[in-house]
């Protein structure tokens, strides 16, 4: 969307099998569009090099249906992965909370929702308390966007600090903690204080749209710097 398409060009390989509003958003961005769903991993492979790729970047990771073995076949010359998903599943929690004393019956552990679903079901929770050692990201954004508001333990690992960035753009580093005994300080703190609770609420949103967090065309700058650099150091390699 907010490429510069003077030094860029973009291409796009889908593989969606039922395409939805979201594709169809994303089709209408400046990039020539490849539907890829039903290809095997040779096709795509060599789709992608006929299309004389510099930089390929995979958006799917480890998730179901993958695409890593197109990637294995190295049809481009520079391969990168982002916004991939670095952290746990989260099967083990029931076991995790029984062994500290909390039952089952003040759990409500909910399954996958329709995304307005999702949504709405922030209008349930007080506080927010992000993972650690792996902070969520997209999950993060979402439930501050919600009016939510979020505790975080400042770690020393890029999946450990993504919550201490987003708070830090939104100049909230109070809810920052700096070891697990503040973070459990400030949690139970924050969600016995109503009237801090709904200040938070009445005015996330806004400090969200003000702040770099949503700041699209900020983030492709230095992204494409990223990218650029990446091209450049590639090129000194192979021409030493």
């Amino acid at each position: 969307m907010h490429h510069d398409t003077s030094r860029f060009e973009i291409f796009c390989y889908s593989d969606v099998r039922q395409p939805d509003a979201y594709t169809h958003r994303m089709r209408g961005y400046p990039c020539v569009w490849r539907d890829i769903a039903g290809q095997s991993d040779e096709a795509v492979a060599h789709l992608i090099a006929g299309d004389k790729i510099d930089i390929l970047v995979d958006l799917s990771g480890h998730i179901a249906e993958h695409r890593l073995l197109v990637f294995a076949r190295k049809p481009a010359p520079v391969q990168v992965t982002w916004n991939g998903y670095p952290n746990t599943t989260g099967v083990r929690l029931e076991q995790a909370f029984a062994g500290h004393g909390v039952g089952a019956e003040r759990l409500e552990l909910l399954g996958r929702l329709p995304f307005q679903q999702f949504l709405a079901a922030h209008q349930c929770v007080d506080v927010a308390l992000d993972p650690f050692p792996f902070n969520g990201t997209t999950t993060t954004c979402q439930t501050l966007w919600m009016g939510v508001p979020l505790i975080t333990l400042a770690g020393r690992s890029h999946v450990a600090r993504v919550g201490v960035s987003m708070l830090s753009n939104l100049g909230l580093e109070r809810l920052i903690a700096r070891d697990e005994r503040e973070y459990v300080s400030l949690a139970v703190a924050l969600a016995q204080d109503d009237e801090e609770l709904a200040t938070l609420r009445a005015g996330l949103r806004a400090r969200m749209l003000a702040s770099p967090n949503t700041d699209g065309a900020r983030l492709t700058r230095f992204l494409e710097a990223a990218y650029a650099k990446m091209w450049k150091d590639y090129c000194l390699r192979t021409d030493s």
